[in-house]
């Protein structure tokens, strides 16, 4: 869930999205289909508070344990927030489970 390979695929994936309509191409990208108007609420809050809580460098910590990932995430909050939506949808069940 939080390997090395999932975090910098990720931010591969978040940094090759259309910024303008994210939520809708992480959602297809990753489970290859729309979000319902409730997830696409929910991932438009999460988007807003994830840039919020990571514009304050001061308040973040960073990981003492694991393995460090060569690609790092980036830089400016909005863009790590999508980084970090794109990771929740690497490990919904929807995306994991082989059916």
């Amino acid at each position: 869930a939080n390997s090395r390979l999932t975090l910098e695929q990720a931010r591969r994936l978040a940094a090759k999205l259309p910024q303008n309509n994210f939520i809708n191409a992480a959602f297809e990208t990753v489970l290859n289909r729309p979000p319902s108007a409730s997830e696409s609420d929910n991932a438009a809050t999460f988007l807003a508070q994830q840039t919020k809580l990571l514009s304050d460098p001061a308040k973040l910590k960073p990981f003492e344990t694991g393995l460090a990932t060569p690609l790092k995430p980036a830089t400016d909050p909005a863009q790590r927030a999508r980084e970090n939506l794109v990771h929740v949808l690497f490990n919904l069940n929807e995306f994991v489970t082989i059916r």
